[in-house]
């Protein structure tokens, strides 16, 4: 008895063992079912040629594009200055006047003798309807009549050259002299400048200014501000400057809050596109070896090494000389994994604009 238990036991726990093994090798299968690595998915790019951009850099100036010496045509005593030092000013604001008081005298005198000349033109017109005058002495109080008011003429003109009226709108720099002063003709009274929109002026080989136009946009950027700015080329110089063969351009800018400021200095960058027509590829699809790069293709639903060369590269884009052609399709993600002949799945597609 206690041998037939024993066997009937160990029978049991054989069995138990046999179904242990082969549920782990059933598990086993399942694991490397499951972690067989399939078909990795890439992105891919489609290789068209385009205008190849390039970039000119260049330095240069704040300008205004109105900017003048205040000063009046003739000497006199300053009787009244409204000189807001910074501050804006408009067109046709009154900024100086001199002292006209004997020009108004003048002025005075004039227009009484001219009520007189009137009443006395009056009078000998009828006499001569009647008869009374001959036609010389009507035509000589006529002509004094006439003096007369060219004279008012000449002194009112005087009289607005003694004030100083701004010529356009604009900032007015600091006064330099003040009430009371007694100034000669031309001498200067303070700055006006107009810095809304302002100009950027700087300079460009001729051989690289061959392809610029009115209308293109540049960047710029000045100290103490960090955001770039931008302008568009409005004027070129008519000649190119003999001593550095430089062409001289201005672009204008928007500068409503005053930020900018007349004689800073800019640094300049000018994008362009060239006729020639290239094929450019991000700068991350490049793998360095020893002869130079390679990038993946994908080809028959294949990875395909590719040897490149690039005659340009800048912080996003490299400019290939050699190695691709338009309709090419470069993968461009998972670059580090790809193998030559290794099965990939296009994902998503771009072209490279």
């Amino acid at each position: 008895m206690f041998m037939r238990g024993l066997n009937t036991i160990t029978f049991v726990v054989i069995a138990i063992c046999i179904l242990a093994c082969e549920k782990k090798s059933q598990n086993a299968e399942t694991s490397v079912t499951k972690n067989k690595p399939g078909i990795p998915k890439v992105a891919g790019m489609l290789l068209l040629k385009q205008s190849r951009p390039q970039t000119l850099n260049a330095t240069g100036s704040l300008v205004a594009l109105d900017q003048v010496e205040l000063s009046l045509e003739v000497p006199g005593k300053i009787s009244q200055l409204n000189i807001p030092e910074g501050k804006s000013v408009t067109k046709g604001q009154l900024l100086v006047q001199l002292n006209d008081a004997e020009l108004q005298a003048q002025l005075n005198k004039l227009n009484i003798q001219e009520t007189l000349a009137i009443e006395k033109e009056k009078r000998k017109k009828q006499l001569l309807g009647s008869h009374g005058i001959s036609v010389d002495e009507y035509e000589s109080s006529l002509n004094e009549l006439n003096v007369i008011r060219a004279d008012i003429k000449i002194v009112e003109r005087q009289i607005e050259k003694t004030k100083l009226h701004a010529p356009f709108s604009g900032v007015i720099g600091f006064k330099k002299h003040s009430e009371g002063a007694y100034i000669q003709a031309g001498t200067s009274i303070a700055t006006l400048v107009r810095t809304h929109p302002i100009a950027v002026e700087f300079l460009l080989p001729e051989n690289q200014s061959i392809q610029i136009r009115n209308g293109q946009n540049i960047q710029f950027q000045v100290e103490g501000l960090q955001a770039l700015q931008q302008a568009t080329i409005y004027a070129f110089e008519p000649l190119i400057e003999t001593n550095s063969r430089s062409l001289r351009i201005r672009a204008r800018c928007e500068n409503p809050n005053n930020y900018l400021k007349v004689g800073a200095f800019a640094r300049i960058a000018l994008t362009h596109h060239q006729n020639e027509k290239v094929i450019r590829i991000p700068n991350e699809t490049l793998v360095p070896v020893l002869k130079g790069y390679k990038v993946y293709l994908f080809k028959g639903g294949q990875v395909k090494e590719q040897i490149v060369q690039t005659s340009y590269r800048d912080e996003q884009w490299a400019i290939i000389a050699n190695g691709l052609q338009e309709g090419d399709t470069l993968i461009t993600t998972g670059i580090m994994r790809l193998k030559e002949g290794m099965p990939v799945d296009i994902k998503s597609m771009n072209q490279n604009e």
